[in-house]
């Protein structure tokens, strides 16, 4: 449910005229990432490109080549990349000139971790790169949904970006959404036991997990294991148990009755 409310939030942004760039704020493990996939097919893979800033974010020269080369879009004439400067720009100018729909239409860039980009700093000739992609980003007509988990530094940042920035922090996850996580993992036929129980136990996770989805999902999937590890063997040895006492009982009975029977005779 919480999902679904930023989902629709971010959705809201980029369908506004003229849309607003939502950035979604949250530590680790808050789900931002996830949020991004859901999106991503939301929106369909050939109408956006997510792109983990963190991972391609080395040199400016393989950014931009990582970039292109995954783009379901209509690239603009290609441009020299042969210096930091140059394949900074070229970036720059695919993300504010690319089109989807065969050109028609505008492109949706999801940029997950977008603050790790200020590794460029460092180039010569960068030293401003994130103001610099900020401010191509709020005057270009293509959408995009950033992340990021320095929380503090993306507010520093974004004083000096334009109103088309709009900050969504990711809240954490209340009990009843813990649980309901929980029973997606294995439908919760493993922890969740009863309704007194389960209540208890997704207040627990919540806590010990800070309520962070990752976190959460983490602790879940551990309890499950454990659960079949240690609850379902002994549940096994229990019904051994009782079939090797019914076993020797009915041995038990003939042996009497057959005992019996020699008497008798």
């Amino acid at each position: 449910k919480r999902g679904e409310v930023i989902v629709a939030k971010n959705f809201a942004a980029v369908d506004a005229t003229p849309s607003r760039i939502p950035v979604v704020l949250g530590d680790f493990q808050t789900g931002r990432t996830q949020l991004l996939y859901r999106l991503r097919e939301r929106l369909g893979r050939t109408q956006c490109q997510q792109i983990d800033v963190e991972r391609s974010a080395t040199t400016p020269e393989r950014f931009h080549d990582a970039v292109i080369k995954a783009s379901p879009f209509r690239l603009p004439m290609r441009a020299d990349t042969s210096s930091a400067r140059d394949a900074f720009d070229a970036t720059l100018a695919f993300f504010d000139q690319a089109r989807a729909g065969g050109g028609s239409e505008p492109a949706t860039f999801l940029l997950d971790e977008v603050l790790e980009l200020r590794t460029f700093e460092s180039f010569p000739g960068l030293r401003t790169a994130l103001s610099e992609l900020l401010r191509t980003l709020g005057a270009s007509p293509n959408r995009f949904i950033l992340t990021a988990r320095y929380v503090s530094r993306a507010h520093r940042l974004l004083r000096e970006a334009t109103s088309r920035f709009e900050v969504v922090h990711v809240p954490p996850l209340s009990s009843a959404e813990v649980r309901d996580l929980m029973l997606s993992i294995d439908g919760g036929q493993t922890v969740l036991r009863d309704e007194a129980g389960s209540e208890a136990l997704a207040r627990a996770v919540g806590t010990l997990s800070d309520g962070r989805v990752g976190y959460a999902q983490a602790i879940g999937e551990a309890l499950s294991g454990m659960f079949d590890v240690i609850v379902r063997p002994s549940c096994f040895f229990h019904m051994r148990s009782r079939t090797s006492k019914r076993a020797s009982w009915r041995n038990s009975d003939l042996a009497g009755a057959a005992s019996m029977s020699s008497t008798n005779r």
